[in-house]
């Protein structure tokens, strides 16, 4: 989506608009923002993988909000703030927001010498200086890089129903279709988006494991062992990969359980 866009899209109330460029904003730090709105409070709930410095977090997340303008009333905002993994909030903040008029709209509030700006180049502050058109967006992107194993089950299924050899279909099952989606949108976008990158790696140390995991099974079916998990591994990935994939396209992260951290 076009910044401006995104902008526009902010500025009306869009929650997870407004969370996204909140991600711009604090992408040096690797984190991810999420939005929701409770009646006229805005809830901003920060995750990354170190902790957040708060003293320095919210100022920008304030002065970016004011600089927004936003069009819709807003009374009060509660940041929270945890690590990936914690069920716990690091820090919590809550703050006015001021300059409500009568048609609802924030005055534009900016502390630099220059003084406030009142162009979309000014909202773009709590973002990233440009952004172009893309034929994905990064939560779809993401989506359909946690599916990518699908492509590994549905080529093992066909390569038995015309009977060619369990190699040929079990060397594309384990390694193509786990590995390169995750890592190639890892390697592509993850410098400029804390979330692909955050999502990325999970689902490639997640597709990592599954590959030990399955080399195991494997093995074990030399001893007959092996065909008592075969079923449960594969509703567990299945089931993971689509819950993930759901979440991504939400913008919300997603840790897989059982995943070794290979790539940190």
């Amino acid at each position: 989506m076009p910044l401006s866009d995104l902008i526009d899209r902010a500025r009306q109330g869009d929650a997870v608009a407004i969370a996204r460029l909140i991600t711009r904003s604090l992408a040096a730090q690797g984190v991810v923002a999420q939005g929701q709105w409770q009646g006229t409070d805005l809830q901003i709930a920060l995750e990354g993988d170190e902790p957040i410095e708060q003293a320095a977090t919210v100022p920008i997340i304030r002065r970016g909000l004011h600089r927004l303008q936003l069009t819709c009333p807003i009374e009060k905002v509660r940041v929270v703030s945890r690590q990936v993994g914690h069920h716990t909030p690091d820090w919590q903040e809550e703050f006015l927001l001021s300059g409500v008029g009568n048609e609802g709209k924030l005055g534009a509030v900016d502390s630099s010498p220059t003084g406030p700006k009142s162009d979309k180049s000014s909202a773009a502050a709590i973002g990233t200086p440009d952004e172009t058109n893309t034929l994905l967006s990064d939560n779809a992107l993401v989506a359909l890089a946690q599916l990518g194993p699908l492509f590994g089950y549905l080529t093992l299924l066909t390569n038995g129903l015309i009977g060619f050899p369990f190699i040929w279909g079990g060397s594309t099952f384990l390694l193509p279709w786990r590995i390169i989606p995750p890592l190639i949108v890892l390697m592509v976008r993850g410098q400029e988006s804390p979330f692909v990158r955050q999502q990325s790696k999970y689902a490639l140390n997640f597709q990592l494991s599954m590959v030990i995991y399955w080399i195991v099974t494997i093995a074990l079916m030399f001893i007959l062992v092996g065909f008592l998990f075969v079923v449960p591994l594969a509703l567990l990935e299945l089931i993971c990969i689509t819950i993930a994939a759901v979440k991504s396209s939400e913008g919300k992260l997603f840790q897989y359980p059982l995943a070794i951290p290979f790539v940190k």
